[in-house]
C-alpha cells in the first residue's frame, strides 16, 4: 500500500515539472540560431551607412577655348566664306572675327572712300555701287575702319590659315579655270580664291613683263599671246605683269586645297 503511494506521488511529481518546463519554453524569447559560414557575408553584415570614396575621375579639370590665331584653325573660325557687315549699323561695337584665308568682306551701304584698314597687305579691297569687297590675302590680323561722316566704326579680323581637310566655302567657288583679261584699258582685277589644281589664263599680254611670286606655286607655258597656268601648291600666288610703259598690274590668286 505503501509502496503504490509512493510510485503514484513521484508520477504526480514527474507529470508537474513536464507541465512548468512546456510553459517556460512557451513565454522565453528563442535565440536565433547561427548561419553556417560561407565565402560571402550576408547583405545584413554591411553597415548601415557606407562612406563613399571618391573616384580620380571625379576632379574635373578646367576648359580653355582652343586660339584662335593666324595658325590656327579653331572651330571658332568661320571658314572660306563670305561675311556681309552692314556699314550703317549704329548699335553694339562690331565683335572681332576669324575667316581662314581666301575668305570674302563685303560692307555694304557705304560710298566710296569710307573704308580703310591697318594692313592692306592682309586684304585686297575694291569698291563698286555701295560696297566695298575685301579679299583676305595672308594670314594675320588686320582692322578695317568704316568711316561715316564724323562717325568710324571698326572690326578686327583674325585671319587663319586654310583647314587641310576644308568644308564648303562660299568664297572659293570650284571653277575649273579663271580667265584674266590682262589689255592695258582692262578691268581692275580683284583677288580671287581658287582651289588646288585648277588653271589660270592671262591673255592679251606679250611673252614678256610678267612673273610669278612664288614661282614653284605654279607650272605654266605661253603661246599667241596667252598664258596658261596649272594651280600646283596651296598658298597666295601674285601674277606681276608689267607693261611696256612702265605701269604695273598685279592679280592676286588665294589657292585652297
Amino acid at each position: 500500500m505503501r509502496t503504490r503511494s509512493v510510485r503514484r506521488l513521484t508520477a504526480v511529481t514527474a507529470l508537474a515539472l513536464a507541465s512548468m518546463a512546456a510553459a517556460a519554453a512557451c513565454t522565453s524569447t528563442p535565440k536565433p540560431t547561427a548561419p553556417n559560414p560561407t565565402g560571402t557575408a550576408p547583405a545584413s553584415a554591411a553597415p548601415a551607412t557606407a562612406i563613399p570614396t571618391p573616384a580620380a575621375s571625379a576632379v574635373v579639370q578646367p576648359v580653355h577655348d582652343a586660339p584662335s590665331g593666324p595658325g590656327s584653325t579653331s572651330p571658332k573660325c568661320l571658314g572660306t566664306i563670305v561675311h556681309r557687315i552692314n556699314s550703317g549699323d549704329t548699335g553694339p561695337p562690331w565683335k572681332p572675327l576669324c575667316i581662314t584665308v581666301g575668305g570674302l568682306l563685303r560692307f555694304e551701304n557705304l560710298g566710296p572712300g569710307g573704308l580703310r584698314s591697318s594692313g592692306p597687305n592682309k586684304a585686297d579691297c575694291w569698291y563698286e555701287g555701295g560696297v566695298h569687297e575685301c579679299r583676305l590675302i595672308q594670314t594675320g590680323t588686320v582692322r578695317f575702319i568704316v568711316d561715316r561722316g564724323d562717325k568710324s566704326r571698326s572690326l578686327s579680323v583674325t585671319i587663319a590659315k586654310a583647314p587641310s581637310n576644308p568644308g564648303p566655302e562660299t568664297a572659293c567657288p570650284r571653277v575649273a579655270t579663271y580667265t584674266l583679261d590682262a589689255d592695258r584699258g582692262g578691268p581692275p582685277a580683284p583677288a580671287i580664291c581658287m582651289k588646288l589644281g585648277t588653271m589660270v589664263r592671262i591673255v592679251n599680254f606679250g611673252p614678256d613683263g610678267l612673273s610669278v611670286s612664288p614661282a614653284a606655286n605654279v607650272s605654266g607655258w605661253y603661246l599667241d599671246g596667252e598664258r596658261q597656268f596649272n594651280l600646283v601648291k596651296t598658298g597666295t600666288v601674285r601674277f606681276i605683269l608689267t607693261y611696256p610703259d612702265g605701269g604695273t598690274r598685279t592679280f592676286v590668286v588665294v589657292v585652297i586645297k
